[in-house]
């Protein structure tokens, strides 16, 4: 009889874990369409300049410089380089140059990251943000500049 109760929790283990794993489940993407109109009542310029104030926003990567044009949004971050036990030993420096014409798909998941998605939706950046309003702005402006692109404006 001591077995018994031994036997259940062998048993009720695995579908502990298993349930506790669906639960976690992945971060719900968030049913959003970006204004492919923000560029054009903002302007071109102020277009821009939004955009790269919203990069300078970005939670990760950390950018430290980000130039938008017409054609493309061109960033530069420092990558921490982890060690021994995920000690930071130094930075390597990285940059993304995203063309407009080339994004094909734009997602915004619930913990504020946006994945941005070339040919083939091949994931091309991703960018989180601290909340969903910048997160949704730069969702805006990036489909905003690709239309204007794809219009040949």
């Amino acid at each position: 009889m001591v077995g018994r109760p031994l036997y259940r929790a062998v048993l009720a283990a695995p579908l502990l874990l298993a349930a506790s794993a669906a639960l976690a489940g992945c971060i719900p993407l968030v049913n959003y369409t970006p204004d492919e109109t923000a560029v054009e009542k903002l302007g071109p310029e102020e277009g821009r300049k939004r955009l790269q104030e919203t990069m300078a926003r970005a939670q990760d990567p950390k950018i430290m410089v980000c130039e938008a044009t017409d054609d493309y949004v061109d960033w530069k971050w420092n990558q921490v380089i982890h060690g021994a036990y995920g000690i930071p030993v130094g930075t390597s420096p990285q940059n993304a140059r995203i063309f407009y014409a080339n994004l094909t798909k734009l997602e915004l998941y619930e913990n504020h990251n946006v994945y941005l998605y070339g040919p083939s939706d091949q994931l091309t950046a991703k960018v989180m943000y601290g909340n969903e309003g910048d997160a949704k702005l730069f969702m805006d402006l990036m489909a905003s500049f690709r239309a204007r692109r794809l219009k040949g404006k």
